[in-house]
Formats: structure tokens, C-alpha cells, sequence
């Protein structure tokens, strides 16, 4: 292919690129709830107090959490578009359960907000205003990739393929393109990044002048009413036009350029330094916004912010809303191998330099490494003051330096002439991750649950009938009745309502050990933070798949039961439970679930009998700590049981003091271990210790008693069949374990 071939499809590619990115940013742009993106509210306050108060805001310790330290550039446009709207300007309502294990893929809980004062019908009010606020960012994003793509085509103008790849490769990644989309000031520093890098190289490969100077300045001054971070851009600005200085000899035109660029910058921006100067004693007011955000306290040290540099770079390629929504871990991996292959393709460019890496594209690449350089170290040390400082769309004003160095890598590894095929590929790649993205990550983390039928609970779920005020539980399963503690477990609850609620109830489910201990416990609005009550329609039915985590010091084994309830947040006050008879249910319980050790230990058994209880249960042998007791004392007993099968019963464990001939004189009845491990959650391999207390009645006569132990079902009253260790049905199915003297 020709070079002015490759000219034709580097320019077309630019126009495909530019709608590609256009298209996939309004796609998130309109899935994205309001709000949902990034500090998208304090973004939109900002703007609403400049409508509103017509004066900038101030920061202070004793407000709320706001964006008020920004520069006003990208607010004070986003007023002018929408100041003609009305809002009512109350905040939005949040989810308190949001965010729910974060790191992980999935939909529960990730919506952070569970009404945003945008609804009804049509879009106006707060509903428009967002939506033009996010055309703007898009536009911002759009322009974004236009100056990426000139900075590289002014990079190596011989290699138009450097240009559609390199642009391709970021401007089509899932972060960059819902960033894109989002309310947010980022949009405007990273176009003004992207330009300045554009000037930066035009500078270095063609010479200064005045005009260029002037652009400069134009673009510095802007960056700086745009964001803090625009302060980066002066040592880029400024180590350009000394590169150019040295590769054309034009010192004089370097040093006059240097001050028209800071003189243009000062004009612009310096009355913002001086206002942050006199109100905040700093020329940027971050100090005192990461204060009221909340600093790193002082005991913590650089290795706690390096230590956030995989949040870095999953922030960097996509994970969406507050970092709650991220992709799937092969993908960051796929990514890191890429990066990897192009640096290593970067010093292989420098070892062997092809015909098109001459001395000014080699200066631009120390220009380009340098501008990552300084964004990343601006990063870093944000995060060494900030615990939310690692993310990495503050690389973003950078990306046409990023987009340089990484395609051109790229193309360092393989022969040249595939270049143009690589150009191709990397924007389709892509395209189609931030697709993938889109549908398989990004929509089901803000997608409602599906609507059911009364009639179509989900197979394995058992159909229930249990009223919490006008909710009704319509379904029911655990979906494993063992866990190992620090594991989860999950829950299946399926609910309807026939009225319209007015209230946003949330719902609980706990696991109950003894004295209502709790080794696992869930709240969250239903749908998963998704689909709040007050958004329920008459009928409506559908079901949650609810995950708890067990508590990592919880006891095992031991089995708990799994209570649930609903309650109004907002006073804790819990809604009465009934059942289809109308009668109270405290507490709701819908089963039991164990919790089982990594493996069980095999106690030392005394005394053996190795009873067989009925083919099922065997009863190992017995403990007891004295043979003689009086009349009132109590007989401390311990039973060791174990399964040869798993049973479905629960059984009830005897044990008697008796005569051959006469009903028990004393008896001590219960499921296993104090009523708190039935039979049907043994398992084999395990050894069942159950400790039992028997009292002996004040007026028991004095004289021989045998202590008989056994197993029956309390339905029925039938004893399981036993056997001794020769095969022989033993009297009364019952297991003589001593004979028991009662003395004075």
C-alpha cells in the first residue's frame, strides 16, 4: 500500500474512530443511572450552585463532601447549557448497603444511589440537565480523540498507521469511553492534555513560533481553570520547546515562547491561584479538599499507596461507578500482557531504530515518556495523601502519550509491514472490549430482576405464604446447608406485594446460633439495591439471590438457623411476621444451615460400645464421671455418636436412669448437643460429642440403676433398633452403658 494510501485510511479511520467513539460513549452515557458515575453529583452540585447562587463555591471543613475545590471552567460552561432548567436540588437518596464486596463482578449492590430525583415520564428538570451535561462531556471526549490523533500523526507523519492504532487503542478502551460519558471535569483536562502533548511534538518536530506559543498558552491557561492537574502540563510545555531549542538551534525563539506561553497561562488562570491563595492559604485548595474527604492518617507510609497500584491500572482500562463495577480478572491480565509486549517492541525500537524513528520522533518519545511520567507521579503522590487517589483516569490527560509509546511498541514486536493490519486490529479489539464490557459487566450491575409470574417459582424453590406488613415472601431455598466459616453461603428469597408501597423497606437475613448469635448476617433493599419497594407495581413478583458471608471465628461444626425479617431503615422498626393463618411469626426462620471445619478431629473415645442404632447411628462410647451419686445430684454424661450413613431424620438421644422392670426415674431428652445439632447434618468421617446433665429426683430410693441410652423419632415415639457389637437386637432397644449406684 502506497503512503498516500495509507494517508486515505488513517483519515477515514479517524472519522470511523471518532463515531465509534461518539456511539459507545452515549451507549453508557444512557445506561448509566444519574449520579452513578464517579462523583457525578458533587460535579452536578457544582454546576447547580453556580446557577443558583451565581457565585463560585467555597470549600470548608464543616460542609459536606463537595467538589468545590475544582477550577470553574468546565462548571461554569456546563451552566451556561443548562442554567435555563429547573431542579428542586434535593440530593439524591442513597443505598446504605451499596458496594457490597466490591471487587467482585456482579449486580449486588453496585447501584449506589436508589432514587435520584429523575422519573416520570418524559426527560426535563434535573432528568435534562444530566442528559446535556453528558453530551457535553461526550463532546469533550470526541475532541479529546481528535488531538490524541493529531499528536501522533504529527509524532511520525511517515507512519499513518501509528496514528489510527495508537488512538484507537485508548480512545475506544471501556474506561476512557465511559468517562466520556459521565458529568465529570475530567472530560475537559484530558482534551487539554491531549492538545498540549499535539503542541508539544508540532514544536519539536517543526520549529517554534509565536503563533504555536500563543496556542500554548491559550491551551495551559484553559487546563488550568480545568483542574489541578494542569499544572503538569507546564514542565511538558516547557521541556518541548527546550528539545526543540537543541534540535533546531532556537534558543532565543525557546526562551521568548517559554514566557508568552506563562504570560498568556497567568492572564487566564492567575486569579484563580490567587482567590485559593486568600481563602485556603494554598494555591490549589486540594490540602484542605483531601481533609474533608479524609486523608491517609499519619502512621501510614508509601508502600500503603503502592500498595493501591492494581486498583491503578483496573481504573485505568475499566471499572465503572465508583471502582464497585469492575471486568473480570483475565482481562486486566490480557491487558498487562499487551502493555508488556510493547514495551519490550519500545526497546527493541531503540536498539535497532527503523528508517521512520528519526532524531525529532525519538525526542517526541522522551517527551511522550515524560508526560506519563509526571501524571503518574502526581498520581502516586495523591494516593500517599489520599486513600481514593489511585485512580486512573488522572492518567487520562496523557493518553496521547500513552497511545504513542504503547501502539508504537506494538509495532516494535512485529515486522513493519504489518503495521497497517495492526492499526486495524488494535481499534477493533478495542471497540469490542468496551462492548463486552458494556453488555456482559456494566448493564446487569444496574439492571432490575426479572418479573415472575405467581405462578413460576423457580424449580427448587419451596413456595411459601408469610406476610411482612403487605410484602409477601412467595418463595424460599438455601441453596447449600453447609458452608466452612469465612465462605458464603446464599439465599434465595422470592417476593410480591398487591398494593403500591410508600415506603423503601429493606430486608435482613441472619444465621442464629445460640442466644441469638449471629455468625452471618445481610441487609440490602431488594433486587440487590436494584429495585426498591416504593418502585414495586401491584403484582409485581421476582426473586433475589441474596449471598451471606460467614463470620471467620464462627464455631464448626455447628448448625444455626436462618432467620429473615423486613424493617424501615430509617428507624430500624422491624414489620410484623405472619403466616397464612394470620398467625405472629417471631422469629421468621425458612431453615437450618451448618458450618463445618477444613477437616474434623478424631476425639479419643472412652469407654466403647459401638452400638448400632438402626443401620444409621452408631454409638461410639460414653464418658461418665462417677459410677455413685445421691438423690438430687446431677450426672454429668457425655455420648459419643457418629453416622455410617447420611440420615434425613432428626432424632431425639435418650437417657435414662431405670430398672429392668420399671419406666426411667430419670431422664434427660433432647436433640443432640442441647437441641443445637440434629442428626440430619452429620456428617461421615464425624465424631458428635454430646454433653448431657440427668438429675436425680430428692426422693429417689437408694440402690442399683441402669443408665440407658438410645435414639427416637419425637413424631412417632419409634426407637431406632439396636444392635451390639456381635449383631444382637438389644431389650427395649436401648444401649446399657453403666450401672449406676445411688447412695446417701
Amino acid at each position: 500500500m502506497t503512503g498516500e494510501s495509507e494517508s486515505n485510511v488513517a483519515r477515514w479511520g479517524l472519522v470511523a474512530l471518532l463515531l465509534s467513539h461518539l456511539l459507545l460513549s452515549l451507549a453508557f452515557s444512557l445506561a448509566n443511572p444519574p449520579f452513578e458515575a464517579t462523583d457525578e453529583w458533587e460535579h452536578y452540585a457544582f454546576v447547580r450552585h453556580l446557577i443558583e447562587e451565581r457565585r463560585l463555591p467555597i470549600q470548608s471543613i464543616d460542609e459536606p463532601r463537595s467538589q468545590s475545590h475544582h477550577a470553574p471552567l468546565y462548571y461554569v460552561v456546563g451552566a451556561l447549557l443548562t442554567g435555563w432548567i429547573e431542579d428542586s436540588g434535593e440530593p439524591p437518596v442513597q443505598n446504605p448497603y451499596w458496594a457490597y464486596r466490591a471487587e467482585r463482578v456482579g449486580n449486588d449492590n453496585k447501584r449506589l444511589y436508589l432514587h435520584t430525583g429523575v422519573g416520570g415520564e418524559g426527560c426535563t428538570g434535573r432528568c435534562l440537565a444530566t442528559r446535556l451535561l453528558r453530551m457535553f462531556s461526550i463532546l469533550l471526549g470526541a475532541a479529546s480523540v481528535y488531538f490524541i490523533w493529531k499528536a501522533l500523526r504529527e509524532w511520525v507523519p511517515s507512519v499513518p498507521a501509528l496514528a489510527l492504532g495508537g488512538t484507537g487503542l485508548v480512545a475506544l478502551s471501556p474506561m476512557f469511553v465511559y468517562m466520556s460519558g459521565a458529568i465529570n471535569n475530567d472530560g475537559m483536562i484530558v482534551m487539554w492534555g491531549a492538545a498540549a502533548v499535539w503542541l508539544s511534538v508540532r514544536a519539536i518536530r517543526r520549529g517554534l513560533d509565536l503563533r504555536q506559543a500563543l496556542m500554548a498558552g491559550l491551551v495551559l491557561g484553559l487546563a488550568l481553570l480545568s483542574k489541578a492537574s494542569g499544572l503538569l502540563l507546564i514542565p511538558i510545555l516547557i521541556l518541548a520547546y527546550l528539545l526543540s531549542a537543541w534540535c533546531h538551534g532556537q534558543w532565543r525563539q525557546a526562551i521568548i515562547g517559554v514566557a508568552l506561553i506563562v504570560m498568556v497561562a497567568a492572564v487566564l488562570s492567575g486569579w484563580w491561584f490567587l482567590r485559593n491563595l486568600q481563602l485556603y492559604g494554598e494555591l490549589t485548595g486540594v490540602r484542605l479538599s483531601v481533609d474533608i474527604w479524609g486523608a491517609r492518617s499519619g502512621d501510614e507510609t508509601l508502600l500503603a499507596a503502592v500498595s493501591q497500584l492494581p486498583y491503578l491500572w483496573t481504573t485505568f482500562w475499566g471499572r465503572f461507578g465508583y471502582g464497585q463495577i469492575p471486568l473480570c480478572s483475565p482481562i486486566y491480565f490480557g491487558l498487562a500482557v499487551v502493555v508488556a509486549l510493547a514495551l519490550l517492541g519500545l526497546v527493541r525500537l531503540l536498539v535497532h531504530p527503523p528508517t521512520w524513528l528519526d532524531k525529532e520522533a525519538k525526542l517526541c518519545m522522551l517527551l511522550q515518556a515524560t508526560a506519563i511520567g509526571l501524571f503518574l507521579a502526581g498520581t502516586v503522590n495523591y494516593m500517599y495523601i489520599s486513600p481514593m487517589g489511585g485512580n486512573g483516569r488522572f492518567l487520562f490527560p496523557a493518553m496521547a502519550a500513552v497511545a504513542g509509546l504503547v501502539f508504537a511498541g506494538i509495532i516494535g514486536v512485529f515486522p513493519q509491514r504489518w503495521s497497517l493490519g495492526l492499526s486495524l486490529v488494535a481499534p477493533v479489539s478495542m471497540a469490542g472490549l468496551s462492548v463486552i464490557a458494556f453488555l456482559v459487566f456494566f448493564m446487569p450491575a444496574y439492571t432490575p430482576p426479572d418479573l415472575i409470574g405467581p405462578d413460576d417459582i423457580p424449580a427448587g424453590v419451596t413456595t411459601a405464604d408469610v406476610l411482612f406488613g403487605d410484602i409477601q415472601l412467595i418463595g424460599f431455598s438455601l441453596n447449600q446447608d453447609r458452608v466452612r466459616p469465612g465462605d458464603e453461603a446464599t439465599v434465595t428469597l422470592c417476593w410480591s406485594s398487591q398494593v403500591a408501597l410508600t415506603e423503601d423497606y429493606a430486608y435482613f437475613v441472619h444465621f442464629l446460633g445460640p442466644e441469638e448469635s449471629i455468625i452471618g448476617a445481610r441487609d440490602t433493599h431488594p433486587g440487590l439495591g436494584l429495585f426498591p419497594t416504593t418502585e414495586w407495581m401491584p403484582g409485581d413478583a421476582f426473586c433475589d439471590v441474596l449471598a451471606l458471608q460467614v463470620e471467620e471465628w464462627a464455631p464448626a461444626p455447628a448448625v444455626y438457623a436462618v432467620e429473615i425479617g423486613w424493617y424501615e431503615p430509617e428507624t430500624g422498626v422491624r414489620l410484623a411476621a405472619t403466616d397464612s393463618a394470620g398467625s405472629l411469626l417471631d422469629p421468621t426462620l425458612i431453615g437450618r444451615i451448618k458450618t463445618v471445619p477444613n477437616e474434623y478431629l478424631i476425639p479419643e473415645v472412652p469407654n466403647r460400645v459401638d452400638a448400632d442404632l438402626g443401620g444409621q447411628i452408631i454409638l461410639l462410647g460414653y464418658d461418665l464421671g462417677t459410677r455413685q451419686a445421691a438423690p438430687g445430684q446431677v450426672m454429668s454424661v457425655t455420648l459419643y455418636w457418629a453416622i455410617q450413613t447420611p440420615i434425613p431424620n432428626d432424632y431425639t438421644v435418650f437417657l435414662h436412669l431405670a430398672t429392668p422392670s420399671d419406666p426411667p426415674f430419670a431422664q434427660a431428652d433432647s436433640q443432640p448437643v442441647g437441641g443445637t445439632y440434629p442428626t440430619s447434618f452429620w456428617d461421615e468421617g464425624e465424631v458428635v460429642i454430646d454433653e448431657r446433665a440427668i438429675t436425680l429426683p430428692i426422693d429417689l430410693s437408694l440402690g442399683e440403676y441402669e443408665l440407658l441410652a438410645g435414639m427416637y423419632l419425637l413424631e412417632t415415639g419409634e426407637r431406632l433398633a439396636v444392635f451390639d457389637d456381635q449383631g444382637a437386637r438389644l431389650d427395649s432397644d436401648a444401649v446399657h452403658l453403666v450401672t449406676v449406684d445411688v447412695v446417701p
